[in-house]
């Protein structure tokens, strides 16, 4: 009887196991952040404090834009609270910054994949705040950033990062 129990549900499992490998389903990808270092122009590295007039981290604050207005970012229960990150591994060092992708702005959607637009702003001090407008895809299993204009120029290969010269 045991055996007959054991053969019975050894079918049923067999049976109910899904067939159709008809979509290979990858591993999710989310890419929505560049890193930015900053220069003068005399090749100094403006977010290390050994430089004068350098950038203080603290002080920075990144802005969305969403359809209603311009908004601050802080959310004090992630690791980065302003969706920037201070990277000091290597010269020069770097900020990550989270862009925004903002599903209120698509600009196409087709065959499942989304593409929209979007603007944050990057204070860097009480001086200067820089522009970052980034053109994003959302599909099933991704979310990537596929360009970036810094203050209305395009950086192209942006996933490697980029300077900016100030």
């Amino acid at each position: 009887m045991k055996k007959i129990l054991l053969i019975a549900i050894c079918v049923i499992l067999l049976i109910s196991c899904n067939k159709d490998k008809s979509e290979t389903i990858y591993g999710t990808t989310i890419n929505i952040h560049t890193d930015i270092s900053f220069r003068n122009f005399a090749v100094e590295d403006l977010l290390n404090e050994t430089t004068i007039n350098h950038y203080y981290i603290d002080s920075m604050k990144l802005y969305y834009q969403f359809n209603d207005g311009i908004t601050e970012v802080y959310n004090e229960n992630m690791a980065s609270p302003r969706n920037i990150m201070f990277i000091t591994e290597k010269a020069p060092y770097r900020l990550r910054i989270f862009t925004n992708v903002n599903i209120e702005n698509i600009i196409s959607d087709s065959a499942g994949i989304k593409t929209g637009e979007s603007l944050s702003y990057l204070k860097l001090n009480n001086f200067d705040t820089d522009t970052i407008k980034n053109r994003w895809h959302i599909s099933k299993h991704s979310t990537i950033v596929s360009e970036i204009w810094y203050n209305g120029e395009h950086i192209p290969n942006h996933q490697h990062g980029f300077e900016i010269v100030k």
